[in-house]
C-alpha cells in the first residue's frame, strides 16, 4: 500500500501538469482538430487518473467506520440513481425485497460502490438491453466457510447477458484480471475486498437460463433481526 502511494503521487504530480497544460491549450487553440486533440489528452489523464485510484483502492490497507446499514435503503438510492441510464441502454431494472429489512455493520459508501460495480457490470453484459434482477432474502447462514450459524442476508445480481466463459469463472476477482479492452481488472477485486471487509463472501456462476448470477452473503446484526421478526 505503502508503495502504491508513493507510485501514484510521483505519476499524479506530471499528469497533473499535462492536463492543465491541456486545458490552456484548448483555450487559445483556434482549431477544431487541435482543439479536439487537446480533449483526448485530458480524457486520457482523467482515465489515468481514474485508473489510480483503483490501485490504491486495492493496495491500501483499509479500516473503514462501520454501523448499522440497511442493505434495501443503499440499493434502493443506487438503483434510483441508476435506472435513467440503464433506461437509456434499454435494460428492464427488476428489485425484490426480503420482507424483514436486512442491517449488517458496514460502511455504505463502500457497499454502494459494491452494487454499482456489479450493476455496471452486468450492463456491459447486455450491450443489446436486457434484464437486471435484484433480490435479497434472509438466510440461515449455513457458511461453513464463516463457521457461522447467524443469519445472513444474501443479495443476487441476474443479468442476460452471454454469461462468463468457463475458463473464466475462477479467475474473475482476481487482480489485474480482465476480458475487456481496457479493463483494469481492478473493479471485481476491489469488490471481493470490500465485500471481504464485511466479513461477507462473494460467488458467480452462469444461470441457466442465461447470463451471470453473482451473489453476496453478509451476516446480519443479529439484534435487530430478531427485533424486526418480534422475537
Amino acid at each position: 500500500g505503502e508503495t502504491a502511494a508513493n507510485i501514484a503521487h510521483e505519476i499524479r504530480n506530471p499528469l497533473g501538469s499535462i492536463g492543465l497544460f491541456a486545458s490552456l491549450l484548448i483555450k487559445e487553440l483556434k482549431d477544431k482538430k487541435n482543439r479536439d486533440r487537446a480533449s483526448h489528452i485530458i480524457s486520457a489523464v482523467k482515465d489515468m487518473d481514474n485508473k489510480i485510484s483503483n490501485l490504491l483502492m486495492f493496495a491500501r490497507d483499509q479500516r473503514p467506520l462501520m454501523k448499522e446499514v440497511s442493505i434495501h435503503n443503499v440499493l434502493k438510492e443506487i438503483i434510483i440513481f441508476s435506472e435513467q441510464i440503464f433506461g437509456q441502454e434499454n435494460i428492464i431494472l427488476t428489485a425484490d425485497y426480503e420482507d424483514v429489512d436486512p442491517v449488517i455493520a458496514g460502511n455504505a459508501e463502500m457497499l454502494k460502490q459494491v452494487f454499482l460495480n456489479l450493476m455496471l457490470n452486468a450492463m456491459q453484459a447486455m450491450p443489446g438491453g436486457g434484464n437486471l434482477y435484484i433480490k435479497t432474502r434472509i438466510s440461515g447462514g449455513n457458511d461453513e466457510k464463516k463457521n457461522s450459524h447467524n443469519p445472513n442476508v444474501e443479495i443476487s445480481f441476474m443479468d442476460t447477458g452471454n454469461g462468463i466463459p468457463d475458463e473464466n469463472i475462477k479467475k474473475i476477482f482476481d487482480p489485474f484480471f480482465t476480458a475487456k479492452e481496457k479493463g483494469t481488472g481492478l473493479g471485481l477485486a476491489i469488490v471481493h475486498n470490500i465485500v471481504d471487509i464485511h466479513s461477507g463472501s462473494i460467488d458467480v456462476e452462469n444461470n441457466k437460463g442465461g447470463g451471470a448470477v453473482f451473489n453476496i452473503t453478509f451476516p446480519l446484526i443479529t439484534e435487530s433481526y430478531e427485533n424486526d421478526l418480534g422475537c
